[in-house]
Formats: structure tokens, sequence, C-alpha cells
């Protein structure tokens, strides 16, 4: 999973942020991370913005799915107040959202999910693997979007993804890659 360009309104220095990376799957420059989302283990690149950082917000992401196995899960983008794998999230009733790739038989798919006590809510869509998307991620209020862009001037709307939240949450932590670790 590649990632490129995490905007906050700037652009971000991925080297400041904290990584976890048992087996070296993660490989980062200031704004290009890379990452192999396997899942039998935590590995995860985040930041701590501090209590209550994210409240409404907009996020320019740049995303390319270079390849997946059967179940894959790699999650390029999440805010939460806890650090953990994705699963361990929610597993845990943590609430956070997440953009993440997965696979659907052999159709490869982006979705975006809110994790609320132990539940995981999502849609998603299908994209082309190999092919860099643009993303803009927004949360405001109880309303989190997710639209998805064939082009880097964000003009070419492929799709759009939308949930109403359970709450109008704010977040202290974002991770810019995540597994989802189920052991296997």
């Amino acid at each position: 999973t590649g990632v490129d360009r995490g905007d906050l309104g700037m652009n971000e220095d991925f080297t400041t942020y904290t990584e976890v990376d048992p087996n070296s799957h993660i490989a980062k420059t200031a704004q290009h991370v890379d990452f192999q989302d396997y899942r039998n283990e935590d590995a995860h690149l985040y930041k701590d913005k501090g209590e209550g950082f994210f409240t409404n917000f907009i996020h320019l992401l740049d995303v390319k799915r270079v390849s997946a196995q059967s179940w894959a899960q790699g999650h390029p983008w999440m805010v939460s107040n806890d650090i953990d794998d994705a699963k361990g999230l929610k597993d845990g009733n943590k609430t956070a959202l997440t953009v993440w790739f997965y696979l659907s038989g052999s159709i490869h798919k982006l979705g975006i999910s809110e994790y609320y006590n132990g539940t995981d809510y999502w849609q998603g869509t299908d994209i082309a693997s190999a092919t860099w998307y643009y993303l803009k991620i927004e949360k405001s209020g109880t309303s989190f979007t997710c639209k998805v862009y064939s082009d880097s001037a964000r003009t070419n709307l492929l799709a759009t993804l939308s949930l109403t939240l359970h709450g109008a949450w704010n977040f202290r932590y974002i991770f810019v890659c995540n597994t989802w670790n189920s052991n296997n």
C-alpha cells in the first residue's frame, strides 16, 4: 500500500511520526509511506496531535493498493483516541474512523468505517489495483465522508462514501498506516 501526501491543511512530515514496525514492513520519507499490511502483526505509523485535536476536518490523501491476498486488509488512514491495530481497536470497543483497503473475492475495494462499541459500521466501493486514487476525507459533526477521485486536482469524482456517525467524536491520534491483526 502506498500513501502520499498526508494533508491536514499542510503537508505532514511522516518522519516525525511514531513507528511500530516489528518486521520492517513500513518505509517512509517526509511525504510518502509504503507499507505491507500483514494480518499477523501490529504495525502502524501514527502521530499524537493532542487530546481533542481532530474534531471537524478535511484531509487529502493519495493512495494506491499495489496488490493483495485473500482477506487482506490495510488501513492507510485512521483517527482514534487509542493506539492499537485496527482489529484491536474494534474488538476493544474503541471508537475510531478509518479508510481501508480490502478484497471481496478478487475485487479490490476501498472502504470507510466507524468503529463504535465493538461494531464496524462501513461503506465501500470497487477500485482497481496498482492505481492511484485521490481522497478527500471529511468529518463534520456526525457526518463522515470520503470522496474518491481519479486525479490529483480532485475534479473527476468516482465515488462518495458516507456514514452518519454515532456521535460528533473528536480524536487525538492520526495513523497513516495500520494493520488488521487477526493472527493469520
